[in-house]
């Protein structure tokens, strides 16, 4: 049983905890860096695929690496021809990378995004993956659905308002970098 939440931004938390540790000290308790760093751990998603696939049968599945889960989202989306509705309040995103990212200005659904796993399912097939998951004490959750690509690909924020989904130009990783690093 796994004692982790898993979800957006994971490998770009465990960067800037490691190398940005200085720029943190004062905004986040050095216990969440070290729990941040920690998250370097987490970046395979091996367990995790090879459950979804026994429990059920996903139509497709992606480690979103560089420009997180928006670029991740976009990627699937332009690979299957389809459009999506997102939903950002149904997004896990870990309490460390909440952190980390508000002390630095960083957007964690545009930061380096390894470790989180992204599975496209039809509804009932979802719900078997889910549970399956969650029998490994892994938490998931439905951010989405697949709509007609003439609907697009839109992500809905926490005030409902709707933004489209587009290839992410730079990490945030990188821009962080950049400008601290």
């Amino acid at each position: 049983i796994r004692d982790r939440t898993k979800g957006a931004g994971i490998e770009g938390t465990a960067v800037i905890a490691n190398d940005l540790r200085d720029h943190l000290r004062g905004k986040v308790d050095d216990d969440v860096v070290k729990r941040g760093a920690d998250m370097i751990k987490w970046i395979s998603v091996v367990p995790e695929a090879l459950k979804a696939v026994g429990a059920g049968s996903p139509s497709s599945l992606h480690d979103p690496t560089e420009g997180g889960l928006i670029n991740g989202l976009w990627e699937m989306a332009e690979a299957a021809g389809v459009g999506l509705r997102v939903d950002v309040s149904s997004i896990l995103i870990p309490e460390e990378t909440r952190l980390i990212c508000g002390a630095l200005g960083v957007d964690p659904l545009r930061l380096l995004g390894s470790g989180a796993l992204l599975i496209a399912a039809q509804p009932g097939e979802a719900d078997k993956i889910m549970k399956a998951l969650e029998e490994e004490g892994i938490r998931a959750s439905v951010i989405g659905k697949v709509r007609p690509p003439t609907e697009g690909r839109i992500l809905v924020d926490e005030a409902g308002a709707h933004v489209f989904i587009e290839a992410v130009e730079q990490d945030e990783i990188y821009r962080i970098l950049d400008e601290l690093g």
